[in-house]
């Protein structure tokens, strides 16, 4: 890793591609006019956390600084949405941001990949238990 990596990051340069004909891609494929609309709309490295019934993505450079959007049946919500729409304390959201963050160092060992989303090179991370800790986390917030 170059110097400049360490600074900036760089997220995609050792993960390989992802196979187009696995069931993984074919999971991005059905949320995928979300996903190019976060993609044209976020201007911060992207990571695709896939499931059949939901997706989440972290944006920016988590575990550090980061935001999280998910798709469910359609729909994009963010956590910054959900924050201000349910006048959640500060302190409470840098709990759950807390718990996130957790989830994610949790989840460095495992396998990720490259892709290409909006002609930009963006990371899936195809981790269940990481989504399902960013699910729990996300139903306790919207709770």
């Amino acid at each position: 890793m170059g110097i400049l990596d360490k600074i900036f990051g760089n997220t995609t340069r050792d993960y390989p591609p992802l196979d187009s004909q696995t069931e993984l891609a074919e999971q991005l494929k059905r949320v995928e006019s979300e996903l190019q609309s976060l993609a044209e709309t976020i201007d911060e490295d992207l990571e695709i956390v896939p499931a059949p019934d939901e997706t989440f993505v972290f944006f920016g450079k988590p575990p550090k600084v980061f935001g999280l959007a998910w798709i469910r049946e359609g729909q994009v919500k963010n956590l910054s949405e959900v924050i201000e729409e349910r006048k959640i304390p500060p302190y409470r959201a840098e709990a759950f941001a807390d718990l996130l963050r957790a989830a994610y160092k949790g989840s460095k060992d495992e396998a990720r990949y490259s892709t290409q989303l909006a002609g930009r090179s963006v990371v899936v991370t195809p981790s269940d238990g990481l989504r399902q800790k960013v699910h729990d986390i996300v139903e306790k917030l919207a709770a």
